[in-house]
């Protein structure tokens, strides 16, 4: 779409006007103050369609990310239009469209017109990640309306203990507060076929292995390099490649073969010849099998298809990455600071991490330290979805 095109779209849902359509039944509607907060709320969906079934999800945020780049922090199975602005007609204008069923609001910034519309028209109101400074913040600025406003929500989890004092403070009951910890991004598990799985494995025989994924141009010549000088130590050392690369497999097989390794291939072969030092994946999809039969994965920097650390992680792999990885920053950052992953400064560094890391005692040491921050979201998530399946089916029993 073009510039004004974009622009046309962007003014339209700021004043509450719809650019897509409204699909028939359930809608679930989540807020967040920006788009890369989307991520957050990964989880807590895939949670509710497990157990609830098939469901739309609406998410808008405040100004932020340009049009084309949405795409990229928007889950697969979730919309996305820009928030209303606070006026009463553009908040009616959004509201008398999309009817929502409920509200997950988890932005710290509050909408007065918005939220009390909704809750007017009596649309439940849930507010996840309630931090003890913004509600503070908020009692500053509307000293008068405080206490009505967070008293619009049917219920606030708020990050702390701290958080849920200074919410009585500001008049909220303390039957609608729950402490429930902050909701993070916690990492959608991609599928693992564990038949497969078990059979690659025994025919590995123990070999070492690991994974690279998601690689850039740039990233060719230390995969390259890591292959080569971790195969000194780590005897049989095998590299499998994930599909989707910015390189074509063509391509790789034709770089790997020059520098005098053997290479086999998914297209041709369902399982690597014992003499075979690379084998090349074909598919994406199958990224959560490699994950769970390489105890060390290197995620490239390629921009074709960015992954989600957070998935390595469920699925026990030790992680080694770049520093800046795009949509997905705020993942490495909490992996990194937990200590749960190896951060390249550059490229050429991958060889030393992957010497390090291919020492079992030292991949599982990472695997637990990731597992642990995958995880740090789920007694938020487990909370919040139980509560929004009570008032979904509370809904559907009324009709």
């Amino acid at each position: 779409m073009s510039a004004v095109g974009d622009q046309t779209r962007h003014r339209a849902e700021r004043n509450g006007h719809a650019t897509i359509l409204r699909p028939k039944g359930t809608l679930v509607w989540m807020h967040f103050e920006t788009a890369d907060q989307i991520q957050i709320s990964a989880e807590l969906v895939r949670n509710l369609r497990e157990n609830y079934g098939p469901f739309f999800v609406l998410a808008t945020s405040d100004e932020g990310l340009p049009r084309q780049d949405l795409r990229d922090y928007v889950p697969h199975g979730m919309s996305h239009q820009y928030a209303p602005e606070d006026t009463l007609e553009s908040s009616k204008n959004f509201l008398d469209f999309w009817q929502p069923n409920l509200c997950v609001w988890a932005s710290n910034l509050l909408s007065p017109n918005l939220l009390s519309t909704a809750a007017k028209q009596g649309i439940p109101l849930l507010y996840v990640n309630a931090e003890p400074e913004e509600i503070s913040r908020l009692k500053r600025l509307l000293p008068n309306r405080t206490s009505s406003l967070l008293r619009r929500f049917s219920h606030i989890y708020v990050t702390s203990p701290e958080a849920q004092q200074r919410a009585l403070n500001a008049g909220v009951p303390e039957d609608k507060i729950t402490v429930a910890g902050v909701l993070k991004a916690g990492g959608v598990a991609p599928r693992c076929d564990e038949s497969e799985r078990s059979q690659f494995s025994a025919q590995l025989s123990g070999r070492p292995t690991w994974f690279a994924c998601n690689l850039g141009v740039d990233d060719v010549d230390a995969v390259i390099a890591a292959q080569k000088h971790t195969a000194r130590r780590a005897q049989r050392l095998l590299l499998i490649v994930g599909g989707g690369n910015d390189v074509s497999n063509r391509e790789l097989a034709n770089r790997f073969k020059a520098e005098g390794f053997k290479v086999d291939q998914q297209t041709f072969t369902r399982y690597p010849r014992p003499e075979a030092q690379v084998f090349l994946a074909n598919k994406k999809e199958d990224d959560g099998t490699w994950f769970r039969v390489a105890p060390v994965c290197f995620l490239g920097n390629g921009a074709k298809n960015r992954r989600d650390p957070m998935a390595a992680a469920a699925l026990g792999s030790s992680i080694i990455a770049q520093a800046d990885q795009g949509v997905f920053s705020g993942a490495y950052t909490r992996l990194e600071a937990a200590g749960a992953m190896m951060k390249l400064g550059k490229p050429e560094e991958l060889a030393l991490a992957l010497t390090d890391l291919i020492a079992p005692d030292r991949a599982a040491e990472l695997a637990q330290a990731a597992w642990g921050v995958q995880s740090e979201g789920a007694m938020a998530t487990d909370k919040i979805s139980a509560d929004i399946l009570t008032l979904l089916d509370a809904q559907d029993e009324a009709l």
